[in-house]
């Protein structure tokens, strides 16, 4: 079973779509949870639509049915999860085994992870060889906990490494649901202590019956039990693709705690088939590592020769934009300076930016942004394919192509398909007086030479002016090692054919732990680096 979760990928990550049908045709039951007839709802076996911003409600609802009918996995719970621990009722703190066994030693070694001892500096990660390090004071950190047997009817050690079958072999039967214990630390102090579980238990029972969570979420209390049910038929088998939107709300990370419950409770982490993921926000340019070549061109140098690299000296620094969201000033917390060397003590004269309306528009600190700091900034120009609230502020507004209206290819890939993504030029007109985003720096680009009567600001972007923008994409592939071979121009016309093209990568990932309860459009901002 496939649950998309505030996930739209048949609209809003195409390249994906397809596993989602595939899984359909081979029998996969899709059961969407939305706030809205969405595209892939219209796809689904089932859809629950819930109120916006209800999502951690609504996954504990969920809970709450798996828990009082007992359709969890006791054994993949009291093995993989923290629900079994113990918990300090006077802290609210899990028990750590150092308090209350005299004879503990803490493990001095990981499975699968290399100690780093204090002076010592791990290696960097491409000579790590695969193989995760952590420094002695982390593995202290991890820390050992405490469960109540049920068979030998006392405390039990749990370490970070006994998880899974590991702890399957130690033998303890953990207790899950159990009132209180009061037992006594090695200072003499009496303390009372429950396990996760039934703390998180209690507190679903009293909040998030099935009636109270429908009044919340606007779900029919049929919909609420009736998923609960088929999670827990389908351990081990059931996916929860979790999508962006649910995230724009301040309840986010409660939505993330509440779904991962859910999958812990019912085997569904960390299975081939089982398992949950957000499948936002992953677009990544640095798939594209010959990113260089195009962003970091010698400006006062630049390469004319197509068939030749570009010729590579970096002036510009990246700095967080953080540093102007925080009164221009230096963002300094504890001894870590936020802002670096290229931004103290210059204050921003002129902030130029596309397709990041977070920049402006939807900023945190908004109010404060907009009185106290953008009166200082000269000039602001936002380059956008829609009115966003940043071209409400901004001096110069550049209209720019939507992905529908592309008159250069252009590419970009991400970390959730093994596509390397080519966008082919469109017939399609364009709908209103818009300029591809590389048109709008390289013409200011000429406006600049014409005033300053310089050619290298022209010559930077010859290839743009010439209708050659593949120029730019090959160097940058020809660059990259997970694109080297590969010719732009070979690529845009199977995409137009709609033959795909794949990255020369490969994943692999290891679960060690316990669970707890487009290239050149795709960076609007390394455009702008280029530009300045």
């Amino acid at each position: 079973m496939i649950i998309p979760w505030g996930m739209n990928w048949i609209s809003t990550k195409m390249p994906d779509g397809h596993w989602l049908t595939e899984a359909r045709v081979k029998g996969a039951k899709i059961v969407s949870v939305t706030v809205e007839y969405s595209s892939v709802a219209s796809k689904s076996d089932e859809v629950v639509i819930i109120r916006p911003g209800s999502d951690p409600a609504f996954a504990l609802g969920l809970a709450n049915v798996i828990i009082q009918e007992k359709l969890y996995d006791e054994e993949y719970v009291a093995s993989s999860t923290d629900l079994p621990f113990l918990v300090r009722m006077d802290t609210l703190k899990l028990l750590r085994a150092e308090e209350v066994f005299a004879d503990f030693k803490p493990p001095q070694g990981a499975r699968e992870v290399k100690i780093v001892n204090k002076g010592e500096k791990p290696p960097a990660p491409i000579k790590q060889g695969g193989q995760q390090h952590i420094s002695q004071d982390l593995l202290n950190e991890f820390g050992s906990f405490v469960v109540w047997d049920k068979d030998k009817n006392a405390l039990g050690v749990v370490t970070r490494d006994e998880v899974g079958k590991y702890f399957v072999e130690k033998g303890i039967k953990p207790v899950l649901d159990a009132d209180e214990y009061e037992i006594v630390d090695l200072k003499g102090n009496k303390l009372k202590v429950r396990t996760v579980y039934s703390i998180l238990s209690q507190y679903i029972k009293d909040n998030f019956d099935p009636d109270t969570v429908s009044k919340i979420t606007w779900a029919p209390k049929e919909a609420i039990i009736s998923l609960a049910r088929q999670i827990a038929e389908n351990k081990g088998k059931t996916l929860v693709a979790v999508g962006m939107g649910p995230n724009h709300f301040f309840n986010n990370d409660l939505k993330d705690r509440a779904i991962f419950l859910v999958c812990s409770l019912t085997r569904n982490i960390g299975t081939h088939g089982g398992n949950i993921g957000s499948f936002a926000g992953n677009y990544r340019v640095a798939y594209f590592d010959g990113i260089g070549q195009y962003i970091s061109e010698d400006p006062f140098n630049p390469e004319l020769d197509e068939t030749k690299p570009a010729k590579v000296r970096q002036y510009f620094k990246f700095e967080s934009a953080h540093y102007y969201n925080h009164g221009d000033q230096p963002l300094r917390i504890g001894n870590k300076l936020f802002t670096g060397k290229s931004h103290i003590p210059t204050p921003t004269k002129s902030l130029m930016f596309a397709n990041a309306n977070s920049i402006l528009g939807n900023l945190k600190g908004h109010y404060d942004m907009v009185i106290n700091t953008l009166p200082k900034i000269d000039m602001i120009t936002v380059s956008d394919w829609w009115w966003t609230a940043s071209c409400e502020y901004a001096d110069v507004v550049f209209p720019v192509d939507s992905w529908a209206e592309f008159k250069y290819p252009d590419a970009t890939a991400a970390v959730t398909n093994p596509f390397l993504q080519m966008y082919p030029t469109t017939p399609l007109k364009r709908l209103h007086d818009t300029k591809a985003d590389v048109e709008i720096y390289a013409g200011v680009a000429k406006a600049l030479s014409r005033l300053l009567n310089d050619n290298r600001f022209a010559d930077f972007w010859k290839f743009v002016d010439e209708g050659r923008v593949d120029v730019y994409l090959q160097r940058i592939m020809s660059a990259s090692s997970m694109a080297k071979g590969y010719k732009v121009l070979e690529l845009e016309k199977d995409a137009k054919e709609g033959i795909p093209a794949l990255l020369m990568s490969r994943t692999l990932m290891i679960i060690v732990s316990r669970i707890s309860g487009s290239l050149l459009m795709m960076a609007g901002w390394m455009s702008i680096c280029r530009g300045l």
